[in-house]
């Protein structure tokens, strides 16, 4: 209780706290604002309208050629299907007016099978297919929507988007996962240990304190109280979106187009859980390793900051591609370890440039792994050393 009592009433860490509450606060109000709508100019409405126009021109077109003498077969069977495609579009705009999206989506995915076969009967006749490189986007849309109807949940404005308490929570963690949540909880817990360098453990020698139980304690109640806080106004967010949308599914999918690796709501929410304990151990276990040789306060923290800032400036270089799997810092950013990992275009070329789908268990390991080796050296330096007993 004691290190608890120190690591709370610290002027530094109860500014930074008060950050890190302001921070989650600020995350949730842009969940309830930009998480859950679509910006302007990017409305389905406007979308769907655009489309409409289009292909009425198209019409329009089509039946002059008819009227000018071209009443080709190929011609009759395009205005025929482009008199079917705005019927479907009107009926969707409708559907959105009524800000129903369960219905949009079903008339879209019907849309979506239709282009689907046509793609696969064009590559069966080896004809050149409309809509060429679409395949796996449409594909993906269809997947989506299947997954969707299969989790219970209801639809949204749009793939991505997830009015939840489930959502609303994975909306925070994202930002939370990022290199300034990262910073911050560096400044927090990074330094624990070396704000008790060297003056303050004279106090703890004649307190006769054990070494081995105050560095574990200088681990272990920063970083458990860190994450207690967090999950707990966690809780309070998820519960209150879901008093506004509800809870959501776990089985809800993230959708990426075309992505070579995805995840259900839960399974994502669990992973960055995960990663956000493997960090804030990762950081206070390294702060801790560094304070065995520089005394100075807040210096570990700097040092740490400053490398996490370096990395994310040089990380996607062409030169980072081929040795970037294999550094530490780059599992320290889910966010990273998720974009990575679904190859996308991050670098001049796309591709993969983790480990795939192993790339969230591997990253956990060597996180975890680091902070065993963090903590053993520290712990075996801090316990040798002998502290001035006046």
């Amino acid at each position: 209780m004691f290190i608890l009592k120190k690591f709370v009433s610290s002027n530094k860490n109860k500014v930074l706290l008060s950050l890190l509450l302001i921070g989650l606060i600020l995350q949730f109000i842009a969940f309830e604002t930009v998480g859950t709508n679509l910006p302007n100019g990017y409305k389905l409405e406007n979308t769907t309208q655009e489309n409409i126009k289009a292909t009425e021109k198209s019409i329009k077109e089509i039946k002059n050629l008819i009227e000018s003498g071209d009443s080709s077969e190929e011609n009759k069977n395009s205005l025929a299907e482009y008199e079917e495609e705005v019927k479907a579009d009107k009926a969707k705009l409708q559907t959105l007016e009524e800000n129903n999206y369960n219905e949009f989506w079903r008339l879209e995915n019907l849309h979506n099978e239709k282009m689907l076969k046509k793609l696969e009967e064009a590559e069966k006749k080896g004809e050149e297919p409309p809509l060429a490189g679409g395949y796996e986007h449409i594909k993906s849309m269809s997947k989506w929507y299947h997954q969707v109807l299969a989790s219970g949940q209801d639809f949204t404005q749009a793939p991505g988007l997830n009015p939840s308490g489930l959502g609303a929570a994975q909306y925070i963690l994202i930002g939370l996962g990022g290199l300034y949540g990262l910073i911050l909880l560096t400044f927090i817990c990074g330094d624990t240990l070396a704000m008790e360098m060297p003056n303050g453990l004279r106090y703890y020698h004649l307190m006769k304190k054990n070494k081995k139980v105050l560095h574990f304690q200088h681990l272990f109640i920063p970083a458990g109280f860190v994450l207690l806080l967090i999950l707990s106004a966690l809780l309070v967010f998820a519960l209150i979106a879901g008093l506004q949308f509800g809870i959501g599914s776990w089985t809800f999918p993230n959708f990426v187009v075309g992505a070579t690796y995805d995840l259900f709501q839960g399974e994502e929410l669990l992973w960055r859980l995960l990663y956000l304990l493997l960090a804030i151990l990762f950081i206070t276990s390294l702060g801790q390793l560094l304070s065995q040789f520089i005394r100075k306060a807040y210096i570990p923290s700097a040092i740490i900051a400053l490398l996490l800032v370096t990395f994310s400036v040089i990380h996607t270089h062409e030169v980072m591609k081929t040795i970037i799997k294999w550094i530490p810092l780059t599992y320290l950013d889910i966010n990273t370890v998720f974009q990575f990992s679904n190859g996308e275009n991050s670098w001049p070329t796309s591709g993969d440039f983790l480990f795939g789908r192993d790339s969230l268990g591997i990253g956990a390991l060597v996180l975890l792994s680091c902070t065993i080796i963090f903590y053993s050296t520290s712990h075996f330096l801090f316990t040798k050393y002998i502290y001035r007993k006046a």
